[in-house]
């Protein structure tokens, strides 16, 4: 899968899977040099992040930061900032770049997150890599 991944992304990859599994959600992560696997808890207060970034009775809130207006103390888009650093293990936060590709397979609960608008510090996840959704792991035939 690899020299499939090299052939069709020349400028990088980087492959981000999630499996819900119970109360865990599952990351595998891998690219043509490393893997990561580990899992992270699928609890109340993940769900709700995952429910601000992704449904439309929240986008405006989550989106234009409106917590900040009503709490100037607090750091600029934080439930994205906080959605992120719980979602992206840090070998992955490393290993983005502008014109490298993050293959991005969201298990149940992601599939409706916007994921190229999630915060990365003071950059949004499009501007650090570019993201594509895939519905699986497996690529077409060449």
């Amino acid at each position: 899968m690899r020299t499939q991944f090299n052939a069709a992304y020349p400028n990088g990859w980087l492959v981000l899977s999630f499996t819900r599994c119970g109360e865990e959600l599952v990351r595998l992560a891998f690219d043509d040099a490393m893997v990561v696997l580990d899992s992270i808890p699928c609890d109340a207060a993940l769900l709700h992040l995952i429910e601000q970034a992704s449904l439309p009775a929240w986008s405006e809130y989550t989106y234009r930061d409106l917590a900040r207006l009503g709490d100037p103390t607090r750091p600029p888009w934080a439930t994205l900032q906080q959605l992120t650093a719980s979602l992206l293990p840090a070998a992955v936060v490393t290993r983005l770049h502008p014109e490298r590709r993050l293959l991005l397979v969201p298990g149940e609960p992601l599939h409706n997150l916007p994921w190229a608008a999630l915060r990365l510090g003071d950059a949004w996840l499009c501007e650090r890599a570019v993201p594509h959704l895939l519905p699986a792991l497996a690529l077409s035939p060449p």
